[in-house]
């Protein structure tokens, strides 16, 4: 009997070891995914210069301002000339590198020189141009004319100022930002960007007639520098305080709708050839900002009319530039990858900053001739925040 017990015993034993086994059984969902950070990227697409030239036919001199190859005019006068004197932007041997140069420079010319930056990152971002620093045999004579127009201080050498428009791929001037005749008042200083903005800035130089301003040598230094547009707070230093007072702040503003698969906060209207209203909406908390109307089709054409709420404004550090882009299937809309407006075809050029609603035209029908389905609407605004 003891033998039996002895093996009965051990049975349980094999059955208990055999049960915790089998409560081991698992399984399993796995988690793949895919990180992309957003980048600042500021790249310069062209470059500027002014040429003076003497004509030996006739001795006339002739100024030459426009884009350059390297040291060389495009496009430049031809005829029997000299080269006399010239001030030129170009690349410099660094990606990130602009060099300008000026050689023979003499009174009664302007000495202009631009160049036209491209805004390519994906963040929003605000600029800011520091001030020239100035190295040399004669660089106190450059220093103190460095942000003067002509005729503030006719007992200096010169004038030396820059101004800055917003712009387009081909440099023409639109809107102007500002004149940094005042490094303190310069409106360069916190601009702020999006995705393929485009910003035309030019040096301005010119020589009074004194003779102290012959044979003079100096160098500069200066940089054009991004970051952010959000409330940024380096590591380790302290959060800023709230203002106390009201104050305004940019966001992307778009029509609601459905959301792009590749980017969820931003929408394309459906649209069905029957006016309807929609909400604008701003920022990835898509905050009410205004209303949008799509008209009925007219001749060809649908009205599109933009309302602001009153603590919405229009950015008036913005181009004042709709863009809208047109749909004839939602296929295309739901594969739209990355979003560069200052591509989209149709455009609204708001006249003042100041108002509060905007109409204007976009057509009913591609140009294949089908009906567009969805339009898609992107406004930069400025909502008051007040604390």
């Amino acid at each position: 009997m003891k033998k039996i017990g002895l093996i009965s015993l051990a049975l349980v034993l094999a059955l208990g070891a055999l049960g915790v086994a089998y409560a081991a059984w698992t399984d399993q969902v796995t988690i793949e995914g895919t990180v992309e950070t957003g980048k600042l990227e500021l790249t310069v697409k062209k470059y500027s210069g002014t040429w003076a030239y003497k004509n030996l036919d006739t001795s006339e001199v002739i100024v030459h301002t426009g884009w350059a190859n390297g040291l060389d005019p495009i496009d430049g006068p031809t005829g029997n000339l000299k080269l006399t004197g010239y001030a030129v932007a170009m690349p410099g041997e660094e990606p990130d590198e602009i060099v300008v140069e000026y050689e023979g420079l003499y009174p009664g010319i302007d000495w202009k020189v631009d160049w036209l930056l491209h805004y390519e990152g994906t963040v929003p971002a605000k600029l800011w141009h520091t001030h020239p620093v100035w190295s040399g045999p004669d660089a106190s004579a450059f220093e103190a004319i460095t942000y003067s127009i002509p005729g503030q201080d006719p007992d200096r050498i010169g004038y030396l100022y820059g101004e800055v428009w917003w712009s387009d791929a081909d440099g023409g001037k639109g809107q102007n930002i500002g004149v940094s005749s005042d490094p303190a008042e310069c409106e360069f200083t916190g601009l702020q960007v999006h995705y393929c903005d485009h910003i035309l800035m030019q040096f301005t130089l010119g020589l009074y007639q004194h003779s102290y301003s012959q044979g003079l040598e100096a160098s500069f230094t200066s940089t054009i520098n991004a970051i952010q547009w959000n409330k940024y707070t380096p590591p380790g230093d302290p959060p800023e305080e709230p203002p106390e007072e009201c104050y305004w702040e940019g966001e992307t503003a778009m029509s609601a709708g459905h959301n792009y698969p590749k980017h969820p906060w931003f929408m394309y209207t459906p649209y069905d050839g029957e006016e309807k209203t929609v909400d604008l909406l701003a920022g990835s908390d898509l905050i009410k900002v205004g209303e949008v109307t799509f008209s009925d089709p007219v001749d060809g054409w649908v009205t599109i009319t933009i309302d602001l709420l009153p603590d919405a404004r229009f950015d008036p550090d913005s181009d004042l530039k709709i863009s809208v882009k047109g749909y004839t299937n939602e296929d295309d809309a739901k594969a739209q990858g990355n979003f560069p407006f200052c591509t989209w075809p149709y455009k609204g050029e708001i006249p003042d900053w100041t108002m509060t609603s905007y109409s204007f035209d976009v057509p009913a029908k591609s140009a294949s001739g089908a009906p567009y389905l969805f339009y898609a609407l992107h406004a930069d605004v400025e909502r008051e925040i007040c604390p």
